[in-house]
C-alpha cells in the first residue's frame, strides 16, 4: 500500500542488481514497475534489467556507460578512473572493464497506477526528455 505521494523515481547513478531486483519484484508485485532510464528515455517503454548471470555486463551501451570506481571489474580500472576525469567528467568504457553486475543504464521505477497509465508514461517520459536538455544524465 502506498500513500499516493510519489509516482516516479528516476536515477541516473549506478547501482548493482542487488540493489535493485529485490526493488523490482516487489514494485512488479503489486503492479508497478522498474526499468532501465536508457531505454524509457529514448522511448518511453519499460525495459528490465537483465539478471541472468553472467561473465560480462549484458546491459553494456558503449555509447551510454560511463566508467566508475564502483562499475568497474578489474583493480587496475578501479585505479586508473579518477573522479573529474575524461571528457565533462566522464569516462567511456569497454564492456571488459565494467563489472558484470553493475546497472549501467539509470533506472526508472513507476508505482502501480501510473504504471499502467498511457497518460503518466507519458508525462514522466516528457519530464525526463525536459531535464535531460538542461543536465544530461551520466549513466554511472
Amino acid at each position: 500500500m502506498h500513500e499516493g505521494k510519489g509516482s516516479a523515481y528516476i536515477q541516473d547513478r549506478g547501482v548493482s542488481r542487488w540493489d535493485t531486483a529485490a526493488a523490482q519484484a516487489i514494485l512488479e508485485a503489486h503492479g508497478g514497475c522498474l526499468g532501465k532510464l536508457t531505454s524509457f528515455a529514448r522511448t518511453g517503454t519499460i525495459e528490465s534489467y537483465t539478471y541472468l548471470r553472467s561473465e560480462t555486463n549484458r546491459d553494456f551501451e558503449s555509447d551510454m556507460s560511463n566508467l566508475t570506481a564502483y562499475n568497474c571489474c578489474k583493480d587496475k580500472d578501479k585505479n586508473s578512473v579518477k573522479k573529474g576525469s575524461g571528457m565533462n567528467g566522464l569516462v567511456k568504457g569497454t564492456l571488459d572493464q565494467f563489472a558484470p553486475y553493475s546497472n549501467l543504464c539509470g533506472l526508472v521505477a513507476l508505482r502501480d497506477d501510473h504504471a499502467s497509465n498511457p497518460a503518466h508514461l507519458r508525462a514522466v517520459y516528457e519530464s525526463i526528455q525536459r531535464s535531460s536538455a538542461v543536465a544530461p544524465p551520466s549513466y554511472d
